[in-house]
Formats: C-alpha cells, sequence, structure tokens
C-alpha cells in the first residue's frame, strides 16, 4: 500500500485507478467513497491517457456524487485539488 501511495502521488496513472478502486471496494483498506471520489476526481483532473478507464472514472464520479452529501463531495473537491497540487509539484522536482 505505502508504495502504491508514493507511486500514485508522483502521477503514476494505473497506480491513482489502482488506488481508488482499493477504496471503492474495501480491497486491502476501509471501503471509503469519500476516498474514491477524490481519486478519481485527480485521475480525472490529471487526463489519464487509458481513454476506457478515464471514461469509467467519470461515470463513478457522475453516479457518486448523487449518494454523496453536498458537503462532503465540497470538501473532497478541496482535498482532490490540495493531493492535484501535490502531484504537479513532484512531478515538476
Amino acid at each position: 500500500m505505502k508504495w502504491l501511495r508514493m507511486t500514485a502521488g508522483q502521477g503514476d496513472g494505473n497506480a491513482k485507478i489502482t488506488h481508488g478502486i482499493m477504496y471503492a471496494n474495501g480491497s486491502g483498506v476501509l471501503e471509503n467513497h469519500v476516498e474514491t471520489y477524490v481519486r478519481f476526481s485527480i485521475d480525472v483532473a490529471t487526463g489519464y491517457t487509458d481513454i476506457s478507464v478515464s471514461r469509467n472514472a467519470k461515470k463513478v464520479l457522475s453516479s457518486m456524487q448523487g449518494c454523496l452529501v453536498t458537503e462532503l463531495v465540497a470538501a473532497d473537491q478541496k482535498l482532490a485539488a490540495e493531493l492535484f497540487e501535490q502531484t504537479r509539484a513532484s512531478k515538476a522536482k
């Protein structure tokens, strides 16, 4: 999990998607739809190149918005923006 977090933080598309899926399914981590939303938001924002995966991430985001409380979506978007900036900063190094 530590390796996955590290590579996802460095912008690896496969790691980012895997990380989001793990939170969606509770695979190796506690199931957390907020984290899923954040991870997939980052995937969509960074333009992950696998079109089919990116399309699926967009579908997941769209369906989750109806399930999550409005305040949580706003908090998730803030966290996603912060993680996006961290990813961008680590790529610039």
